[in-house]
């Protein structure tokens, strides 16, 4: 049967990769809409009209999920198709417009209806993904300043921030398994190659990446072979029509868009080093799948490449520290190849890490004193619980150790904005007990809560209550307080009341 509702809007690039691999992996339970990866602008104002045609209809009422991006304006959407406004929609921001560079004042004005459609998307969302913790927070951040263009009366920002927030989370992008096997020969000779894997556009900076280029080649005289990648979208920048007759012709490998997939994954193969000199950067999935064929990196130290690559030699502040660091790589090329740090990929895998991020548990610090190392942080809950985090902390966060708060109740607890609560497995297992909280779905229906929810092992319980404790070879027997009945908590009987609980 078919529960899960697969949108895309723009069906080309990224979007249609990740848009492929959860229908791959969700298949035969997804059905999958989607229009052509062509006019963005398009796309971004107009995609909700068309795809409200050509969605079938859900007369079933069989289907309970729908996945989009945020290209499509989902409010729209489910305005103009009532039958889908009883699915738990979940929203993937791949980028989000407040964050682009805007060449113009007269750009920004025209542009103002793509921010205001992600806002509306995210407001009526159950869940929203992002690819990056630089594109949630620039999103979140900016939205306020954004917002404040609307002329009076205005609109009450603080409570629409909290409300995206409150059900917002990094789902960083997927990599998918490679078509082709990687390996590489790094005991080859010859010049360094140089990748260069972008879309065609200002954004990306070309002119800065094919300055330093000329100047490796014309004031220094090194060697090395380029690969030009990515694809062009109507108007690019006069640097690529220029280049070719200031370099010579045998130091140009490849240029342009790759043919296949298989093609594309042997060119990044040949590559020694891949080099970004983005303006903006939400994720930079081709940068990363550079990385997995064994491509150094070079990324700006800035936007979302600080959180992704996490080693200071992979990253430059100035464009002169760039020039400097391809100049010393040109230079020894053989070191570069065999010693020189690699990006590890692996946490980006879809294959490898499906289960953990399903499931996982994240703490991110964001900011930290170096005085008294004090840090605030953000916690992430994994795709099942995304409606509930991410929580900032510090946080109060009581404890409802008999299945609610002595003298609160739930309402007043969020009147206090209280985010998160822990369910105490020991006390929980003895009361209310785990098969009634079963039977009322779990902790959060039973307390009537609906917002984050922690529980523990119940091993603090063996060094607290240790006259009412024996730890014994198979776990930890404890006798009840109230009616001195025993309950033998194993590491197993652990999970399976938390699983209860939560």
């Amino acid at each position: 049967m078919c529960d899960i509702l697969l949108i895309e809007a723009f069906y080309d690039g990224s979007h249609r990769c990740l848009i492929d691999l959860l229908h791959r992996t969700l298949s035969p339970r997804s059905i999958l809409v989607t229009l052509p990866g062509t006019k963005w602008p398009w796309r971004a104002r107009c995609s909700a009209l068309i795809l409200a045609d050509k969605i079938p209809p859900n007369e079933t009422g069989s289907l309970k999920y729908l996945f989009t991006s945020s290209i499509t304006n989902l409010s729209e959407l489910l305005s103009l198709r009532s039958d889908l406004r009883l699915l738990k929609t979940i929203v993937y921001f791949h980028e989000n417009e407040f964050a682009y560079p805007k060449q113009n004042e007269q750009q920004e004005q025209r542009d103002f209806q793509y921010g205001y459609n992600q806002i509306l998307t995210a407001l009526v969302a159950d869940v929203c993904l992002f690819n990056s913790f630089y594109n949630l927070n620039t999103f979140l951040e900016k939205l306020g300043p954004f917002l404040n263009r609307i002329p009076a009366p205005k609109a009450n920002i603080q409570h629409i921030r909290q409300t995206i927030e409150h059900k917002s989370q990094v789902f960083h992008y997927p990599l998918d398994k490679p078509l082709i096997p990687i390996e590489r020969n790094n005991d080859k000779t010859g010049p360094l190659c140089i990748v260069w894997p972008h879309r065609w556009e200002h954004d990306k900076d070309p002119e800065m990446f094919f300055s330093v280029i000329l100047e490796l080649h014309q004031t220094y005289a090194l060697a090395f072979t380029l690969i030009i990648l990515g694809q062009s979208y109507g108007e690019q920048p006069v640097i690529f029509n220029e280049i070719h007759s200031k370099l010579p012709p045998d130091c140009i490998r490849h240029w342009g868009f790759a043919q296949s997939k298989a093609d594309y994954e042997q060119l990044l193969l040949e590559g020694d080093v891949v080099v970004s000199t983005a303006q903006h950067e939400f994720f930079g999935v081709a940068m990363l799948e550079a990385c997995r064929a064994g491509c150094v990196p070079l990324v700006p130290d800035r936007l979302a490449y600080v959180e992704l690559y996490p080693n200071e030699q992979h990253r430059y502040r100035t464009r002169t520290q760039l020039l400097n660091k391809l100049k010393d790589y040109c230079q020894h090329p053989a070191y570069v190849r065999s010693k020189a740090p690699k990006q590890d990929t692996s946490c980006f895998e879809w294959e490898t890490n499906e289960s953990i991020r399903q499931n996982a548990l994240n703490f991110e610090v964001t900011h930290s004193c170096k005085t008294t190392k004090a840090r605030v942080g953000r916690i992430t809950f994994g795709r099942n619980h995304t409606s509930r985090g991410p929580i900032e902390t510090p946080v109060f966060m009581p404890v409802g150790t008999q299945g609610t708060l002595k003298g609160l109740t739930p309402e007043q607890l969020h009147e206090l904005n209280c985010r998160i609560i822990l369910g105490n497995t020991y006390h929980l297992g003895h009361r209310p007990g785990p098969e009634l909280l079963k039977d009322m779905g779990g902790l959060h229906s039973f307390m009537h809560w609906d917002g984050g929810l922690l529980t523990d092992s119940g091993g603090f319980q063996m060094v607290s209550l240790v006259k009412l404790s024996e730890v014994t070879e198979d776990g930890v027997k404890f006798q009840s307080p109230h009616d001195q009945s025993e309950m033998l908590l194993t590491p197993e009987k652990s999970i399976e009341i938390q699983n209860i609980i939560d």
